[in-house]
């Protein structure tokens, strides 16, 4: 479904983005290749909006979530919800749901990669990331670990937005929002939702 409406996002965006996309000395070249990413980062951060939000409303109503991710409870409390029963563990339908999506876009990345987008200088290292992240997201689903595997597509969800906002800023001429969005908004919230939830 996402990589129907990338197009459409693309195409609305690149027109808006263009007229402040980078170019150095006029290289109009440059500034077309820059609205580009822009259009491309757009809808990333509309994707992964989106699904950050359903992805908490749906959540916040399971004991999984645990209270330092905006759920209730501890983290062992959440684990140990995540495994009552296990193998045979009946999850939230709207939960599976969602997480199912989520590890659509994981995979829609994937094919993106490997298949649609220009092949970049680091696309072996993000190739190894794509198929490393379809492993453990998909493998979650194959070990009806889905408890585990959603809350953790969610914090990645929601790291995921400020990304793509700072990579859409650098190919604009304020490279001072740029630097500001990475160390108010990027970093902080990968420290917290990766390094402090995650570890």
């Amino acid at each position: 479904m996402t990589q129907a409406v990338k197009p459409i996002i693309e195409k609305v965006a690149y027109p808006l983005c263009y007229p402040i996309a980078k170019d150095k000395n006029g290289d109009l070249e440059l500034k077309a290749d820059h609205a580009g990413k822009m259009a491309n980062q757009t809808y990333k951060m509309v994707v992964y909006t989106a699904l950050t939000v359903w992805g908490y409303l749906v959540l916040r109503k399971t004991p999984h979530l645990p209270g330092i991710m905006g759920g209730s409870g501890t983290m062992k409390d959440a684990y140990e919800s995540t495994m009552n029963g296990h193998p045979y563990i009946i999850f939230d339908t709207d939960m599976y749901v969602w997480f199912l999506y989520a590890q659509g876009i994981y995979w829609g990345e994937l094919v993106d990669h490997v298949f649609i987008a220009e092949r970049r200088t680091n696309f072996d290292e993000m190739l190894i990331h794509h198929l490393a992240t379809v492993a453990l997201v998909g493998g979650s689903s194959l070990t009806n670990q889905v408890g585990v595997g959603a809350i953790v597509a969610y914090l990645h969800m929601f790291t995921d937005v400020f990304a793509p906002m700072t990579k859409w800023l650098a190919s604009t001429n304020y490279d001072s929002l740029s630097a500001l969005s990475f160390v108010v908004g990027f970093m902080p919230t990968w420290f917290y939702w990766r390094i402090y939830c995650f570890g």
